[in-house]
């Protein structure tokens, strides 16, 4: 990502003036690194590029280094977050839910919500718009409802927002992972059953070949019984 931000950042200086990023004084703009991170579990990769390099600590000096900043959200509770009331505590609220019991507490952020709206710039809504919108299709929200809401945000309420998920959805999405997690069990079961078969026919070949064995050669007793020793 910092490669691209710099050559959209070298095209847009070149159409401003051709040639300017061929000349020795041209540099490119710093480029800060964020992880933002939603996930349930913990990081664990390396945050420093050269650590995830093989012999990166050979050969540093002749390479491309950094180290980001990473941005878990799960370490955030949503009262730390809208003591914020800004744009970008709202966003990592929405990121935190999980499912529509969290969604339906937020109907007691409408205060937190005006605080947001009055402070956010068209911009800042505009990126609102596009995290709602994105929640509101994981819910398969209907396409025309999500195009007419998001267009007067600014003018809904937080209650109103989260009214337009439908809760079949996320029932099916947990019906359907119920049904995955049986087939799994129930295909272990069999691969179980399946090894409890071929040890019994094994223990069947190794009788016969006992038995086999004790008639060809016709010796009083069994040498198998282990009770006449």
């Amino acid at each position: 990502y910092i490669v691209f931000i710099w050559e959209e950042y070298e095209k847009e200086q070149e159409s401003i003036t051709p040639g300017i990023s061929k000349t020795a004084g041209f540099k490119y703009p710093p480029v800060l690194p964020v992880v933002y991170y939603t996930g349930k579990d913990n990081w664990t990769a390396s945050e420093q590029l050269s650590e995830r390099v093989l012999l990166g600590d050979i050969f540093y000096p002749y390479m491309p280094d950094f180290r980001y900043i990473l941005v878990p959200v799960k370490d955030y509770s949503t009262d730390q977050l809208m003591e914020k009331g800004d744009c970008l505590s709202l966003v990592m609220i929405i990121n935190k839910l999980q499912g529509l019991r969290e969604i339906e507490k937020l109907g007691i952020l409408d205060e937190y919500w005006d605080r947001i709206k009055a402070a956010s710039t068209d911009t800042q809504m505009g990126i609102i718009s596009a995290v709602v919108k994105a929640l509101l299709e994981k819910y398969n929200t209907p396409e025309d409802e999500i195009r007419d809401f998001t267009s007067h945000i600014k003018e809904a309420s937080m209650s109103d927002i989260f009214a337009h998920i439908n809760p079949e959805e996320e029932y099916a999405e947990m019906r359907a992972e119920i049904a995955a997690y049986k087939q799994q069990i129930d295909s272990q079961a069999q691969q179980i059953d399946s090894q409890a078969q071929q040890i019994d026919s094994l223990s069947q070949e190794n009788k016969d070949l006992r038995a086999q064995l004790a008639a060809k050669h016709r010796f009083p007793f069994n040498l198998f019984d282990r009770s006449r020793r």
